[in-house]
């Protein structure tokens, strides 16, 4: 990996050996550049050169300047109580939330929420808020999964939440490529344990994308 501001001078930042056919990465101190050139050297299979470059500016910012924005992220739930739509989770209001039908008989797949991000992010940083008043709904163990336009979803984190903070709680993973961002919650507590999921509010971090 080489980089450039003129296009003429090159400076190598990065080498080695990639393995498999996964997303891998090379991380490099921060330098200033306007290019940058990724050189295979051998590969598997020499008659295929193709592949794909993603750039993450790893710089710590600002928490306020890596957050994505919520006025552009959609929130779709295959269950919601009316008024407590999936919307709720990402008003940036604590006092509003998201919470499955009371009615409904739940199952696993009740208890889901999926972020739209509204573009491709590098996703370094999930976020939740659980409700701020009683305790239905409240996820203790979640499951985090990404997907990245129409490819499948796969699996980044899990883990559990304290279902007694009411601050936001951070998740984080791996920087991953991503459009979609769906919090599964596997276990909830309140007056039906794992029955109910709530969120008062939920976001993410990461940087975009440019094609």
């Amino acid at each position: 990996v080489a980089v450039s501001d003129n296009n003429t001078d090159w400076t190598r930042v990065a080498a080695g050996r990639w393995s498999g056919a996964a997303n891998q990465s090379a991380t490099f101190a921060p330098v200033t550049a306007r290019y940058v050139r990724v050189t295979s050297l051998s590969s598997a299979n020499p008659a295929s050169g193709e592949f794909k470059v993603a750039l993450f500016d790893a710089t710590v910012l600002p928490i306020s300047e890596r957050m994505i924005p919520l006025g552009q992220m959609t929130a779709t739930a295959p269950s919601a109580q009316s008024g407590e739509g999936a919307d709720k989770a990402i008003d940036d209001n604590p006092g509003t939330m998201w919470h499955t039908s009371w009615g409904m008989t739940a199952t696993d797949a009740m208890r889901t929420i999926t972020l739209d991000l509204g573009g491709r992010y590098m996703v370094e940083e999930f976020w939740y808020m659980s409700r701020q008043s009683g305790n239905n709904g409240r996820v203790r163990d979640y499951e985090i999964s990404v997907k990245d336009g129409s490819g499948a979803w796969t699996v980044v984190s899990t883990g559990r939440f304290s279902t007694s903070v009411t601050a936001y709680q951070k998740v984080s993973v791996d920087p991953v490529m991503a459009t979609q961002v769906r919090m599964f919650a596997n276990t909830t507590i309140g007056d039906a344990a794992h029955t109910f999921a709530s969120a008062a509010d939920m976001t993410g971090t990461g940087g975009a994308v440019q094609h």
